[in-house]
């Protein structure tokens, strides 16, 4: 019985081993499996230190307790010999009712006062279990199959764990440092990998920032790209809160990474700030922090121009200033004398470094014939002199020592006004003009300049006869007036007698001016004015001219006198209307006779039948056109007024009468002065005939003398 003893006591240790092993098996693979799946999520999650940190305090404190029961429950895992009998006698059918007693009475120990019969019959017992228990394994009793699957789990869990390691060492290695010191440097491979595309460290503040950054690796598509940034102090130290961040928009580029862009409006959001720090993220990798400096662009605060004339308008053309601020749109104007001098007074709200004042790089407007002196009063103001004698235009480019301008693109256009050559006018006489040798002539002229007119002429050519009777032409001054006026005005009266001019001889006038032009020491030329040419003809000719004319005058009375029959005839409201036409037209031959009368007057006719016929017809043109004033303002009451409509009809009426009746005076009486001017032509040249053979026969005496007529 005692062998059956030891087998139970063997399979209670073995039982006890298994139960360890067991335990420390299903330990050993969770701690495996536990390692390998905190290794795959920090791969993929990327975890934080502190939270690997709070996790591996979980798992040691887990691994512990559960390795304190497990271990512990070991030692406690004692069954009782009659339990373990028990479970043969269920095990094993022919050992039922026997083992366990026998067991129990094998390690009872002895008891005192017991009675031979019952010492034999347990020992009797005891033989019986024995030798059936010979006939079994007590082994049998022990099941291995959960100890066997846990060690088979372990060392799965040991194998994949293995080949994991060796197959991706460096990704093995880092988990482990990750895990095990999790507060440590140890990084995963990124994923994504972002570069920044922004070189610049300084941006200015006034014009909107863009930042740039590409997709070297890991790009999908609809990727979230961010852009984080603060602001920072002067000297690059936070000084504008909290890190900020704004969704960055994809780009179409045509290279092989992927760009994002963001724009950051600095004119809104960075009133204020000097510098700005910024990094980029995508997926698991972000770029290094950069910092940029903030600065303002340099612009034009005010710009205004001096304008000294040339010496030459000095009490004509004051001096200007030309404050171009206070214009408005894009493009600022200036007119200024040519040849002036120019100094223009520009303000900036920064300083300007002395080495990009040049004049290409202030001015670039300038062409490079114009010299140019730059000064710099002070460190924000700039001063720019020189002479304007060419129309120019530019832009004024401010640049500071970041190499930044301002973003004005107004365009100064300077235009310098040429000096032009004065302009010359004979006034009177009015045109070309056939005189008489005894004429009176007024010659009156007329010189205007942009500036001012220095001097005025008037010179007359003419012809002069010598005692050979040779014709001469020669020149004369016959007025010269000088002055600093923009108008001059010369006027002669020109007496034709003296000059002894006889038919056919021709005066010449002009008017010559010159202005105060003087510009390093060039001057205009003297400008001479069109001819004004004065033709002697005889009191002839001039009677048939002026008896032509007033022959137009007869014509054009008679159309007038069958116009206001007809204009009589008509409504008063149209007649009111062609009743002032009339009138014009009436005006007009009114001043006709008027020049025709200063004619003869300054010619000096002598000729009473002449001077007769036009001094009536001035009258009578003079009635009619007073009369047909009359009759359209009669017209224009009887349209108005209906109470005195009738009477003021009638006087229109009577009007016209008297217009008609002019009318057909003055045809009448130039119809017989006509005739009376046609006789006394006739008798004219008859005379002159005559004359002309008296000077012929004259002449024919020295050769006839003393000869006879044969």
């Amino acid at each position: 019985m005692k062998q059956v003893v030891r087998q139970l006591e063997r399979v209670r240790r073995t039982a006890r081993l298994l139960l360890g092993v067991q335990s420390a098996s299903r330990w050993l693979a969770a701690l495996v499996l536990t390692a390998a799946v905190c290794a795959a999520v920090d791969y993929l999650l990327r975890l934080p230190g502190w939270l690997r940190l709070a996790v591996d305090a979980a798992v040691v404190v887990m691994a512990l307790r559960w390795l304190t029961r497990g271990w512990l429950s070991v030692p406690r895992f004692r069954p009782q010999l009659g339990d373990l009998a028990l479970r043969a006698e269920q095990l094993f059918p022919q050992l039922s009712g026997l083992l366990a007693s026998g067991v129990e009475f094998a390690t009872a120990p002895k008891r005192p006062f017991v009675s031979p019969r019952t010492e034999a019959l347990t020992q009797l017992a005891m033989e019986q279990t024995h030798e059936q228990a010979r006939q079994v394994s007590m082994s049998k009793l022990i099941d291995p199959r959960r100890p066997v699957r846990a060690m088979l789990l372990a060392a799965l869990a040991l194998g994949l764990g293995t080949v994991a390691a060796c197959a991706a060492p460096h990704h093995a290695r880092l988990a482990a440092e990750r895990w095990l010191m999790p507060l440590g440097d140890a990084q995963w491979p990124r994923r994504t990998s972002i570069e920044s595309r922004v070189a610049q460290t300084l941006a200015p503040i006034d014009q909107p920032l863009r930042l740039s950054a590409d997709i070297e690796r890991g790009y999908r598509p609809q990727m979230r790209t961010w852009t984080w940034y603060r602001w920072t102090g002067a000297d690059g130290t936070p000084g504008g809160g909290e890190w900020q961040s704004m969704l960055m928009n994809e780009q179409q580029s045509g290279s092989k990474a992927n760009r994002f862009d963001s724009i950051v409006d600095l004119p809104q959001l960075a009133i204020g700030k000097t510098g700005i720090e910024f990094y980029f993220a995508a997926g698991d990798d972000a770029t290094q922090p950069q910092r940029m400096q903030l600065v303002q662009r340099p612009a034009l605060v005010s710009a205004v121009m001096d304008v000294q004339p040339p010496a030459y308008t000095s009490g004509l053309i004051s001096p200007q200033q030309i404050d171009f601020g206070q214009q408005s749109g894009q493009i600022a104007t200036a007119v200024v004398q040519s040849g002036s001098q120019v100094t223009w007074r520009l303000k900036s709200n920064k300083p300007v470094p002395a080495a990009q004042l040049t004049r290409q790089n202030l001015l670039p407007g300038l062409p490079p014939q114009l010299s140019a002196d730059i000064e710099q009063p002070g460190e924000r103001q700039v001063q720019v002199s020189f002479v304007l004698d060419r129309s120019v235009q530019t832009h004024v480019v401010l640049t500071d020592e970041h190499g930044l301008s301002n973003l004005s693109q107004r365009l100064y256009r300077l235009t310098a006004m040429k000096d032009k050559p004065p302009t010359a006018t004979i006034v009177l006489p009015l045109a070309d003009e056939s005189v008489l040798a005894t004429a009176t002539i007024d010659v009156v002229g007329m010189a205007e300049d942009d500036v001012a007119v220095e001097s005025l002429a008037l010179e007359a050519e003419m012809p002069q006869r010598s005692v050979s009777a040779d014709v001469i032409t020669t020149q004369r001054t016959l007025q010269d007036v000088s002055g600093r006026h923009r108008r001059l005005t010369a006027e002669h009266m020109l007496e034709l007698t003296p000059l002894k001019l006889e038919v056919d001889d021709q005066v010449t006038l002009h008017a010559v001016a010159r202005d105060v032009f003087v510009l390093d020491g060039v001057r205009h030329d003297p400008v001479r004015s069109a001819p004004r040419r004065l033709r002697v003809i005889d009191a002839t000719q001039l009677a048939a001219q002026i008896r032509s004319e007033l022959a137009a005058v007869r014509r054009q009375a008679a159309r007038l006198s069958s116009r206001q029959r007809q204009v009589m005839e008509s409504r008063a409201q149209q007649a009111s209307e062609e009743q002032h036409r009339i009138t014009q037209r009436l005006k007009a031959q009114a001043s006709l006779l008027q020049v025709l009368r200063e004619r003869m007057d300054r010619n000096r006719l002598d000729d009473q039948t002449l001077d007769d016929v036009v001094g009536q017809a001035t009258e009578l043109v003079g009635g009619a056109k007073s009369a047909s004033g009359d009759a359209r303002q009669n017209l224009q009451e009887a349209q108005h007024n209906r109470q005195t409509a009738s009477e003021s009809l009638q006087q229109a009426r009577a009007a016209q009468d008297k217009v008609n009746e002019q009318l057909t005076r003055l045809v009448e009486l130039l119809d017989q002065g006509q005739d009376a001017l046609t006789l006394q032509l006739q008798l004219r040249e008859m005379a002159q005939m005559q004359e002309q053979l008296m000077q012929e026969t004259r002449g024919m005496l020295p050769k006839t003398a003393g000869r006879s007529m044969d």
